[in-house]
């Protein structure tokens, strides 16, 4: 809106598309209807409306009756009521069962009936319409002998999922690991997965301790048993949880 006191650009009231120096609003945004010079939220679920109480069209998902626009059913996209709601069309990993819209039964990601998968979950491929398992090692497959994705501790190598190094979680291919299992630690000159140090929950690629299990406490890159009946400690005598039964006495030198 320009004003013509000041000649700025000024904006108009929420909702308006546009509006005079009066800050009437001359057009609305959609869902909105103007009434008096004020543009009014239309109920939920219109796109349009004559009044703020009075639907003439509904949005995707909704259906109108008695003036107001309802909620579809679950999964329908489109639907109508007479005597009761159609449904005339469905999201995904539904399908059309006039007048409902029917889950697709697992592991059908999308389908045409509830024994005509269209499309899989994933770890599952389609064959005609029916969806069968791939290899435990595989995330996604075209077949049960074409993967294009693996589990974790496998590594993809043509179209089939093969096992990682031991205690490798994450790698590459047969020698190259990139993440190690709990309680071990990456080589960087290997890129093997070494034992750390016990008690290390976690080790550093020298093999010093990263972190340590409950009981202990991280010192110079080892771990340190906590004082008596303490779980968690930060120092010898910083104790910050003690065993069931015990409290911590922060005046005294030892539990």
């Amino acid at each position: 809106m320009l004003s013509v006191s000041s000649g700025l650009c000024l904006s108009c009231p929420p909702n308006c598309n546009s509006c005079d120096q009066n800050q009437l609003c001359i057009s609305c945004n959609s869902a909105t209807t103007l009434q008096n010079g004020i543009c009014l939220a239309c109920p939920v679920g219109c796109q349009t409306c004559s009044s703020s109480s009075v639907c003439t069209l509904c949005q995707s998902n909704y259906y109108l009756v008695s003036n107001g626009c309802e909620p579809c059913p679950a999964g329908c996209t489109v639907c109508a009521f007479s005597s009761g709601y159609t449904c005339t069309a469905c999201s995904d990993k539904y399908y059309l069962n006039s007048p409902n819209c029917i889950a697709c039964s697992s592991p059908c990601a999308n389908c045409l009936a509830s024994t005509q998968c269209l499309t899989c979950q994933d770890a599952f491929y389609l064959s005609g319409t029916a969806c069968n398992a791939c290899p435990l090692s595989c995330t996604l497959c075209a077949s049960f002998a074409s993967c294009s994705a693996c589990a974790s501790t496998y590594f993809l190598s043509g179209s089939s999922c093969l096992p990682c190094v031991s205690n490798c979680a994450l790698c590459l291919d047969a020698v190259s690991c990139l993440v190690c299992n709990a309680n071990y630690s990456l080589s960087t000159t290997t890129s093997l997965c070494t034992s750390c140090v016990s008690p290390c929950a976690s080790c550093n690629p020298n093999g010093s301790c990263a972190s340590c299990p409950p009981h202990y406490y991280l010192d110079t890159a080892q771990c340190i048993t906590c004082i008596s009946h303490c779980t968690s400690c930060t120092a010898a005598y910083v104790c910050s949880l003690c065993e069931t039964g015990y409290y911590f006495d922060g005046n005294a030198n030892n539990i």
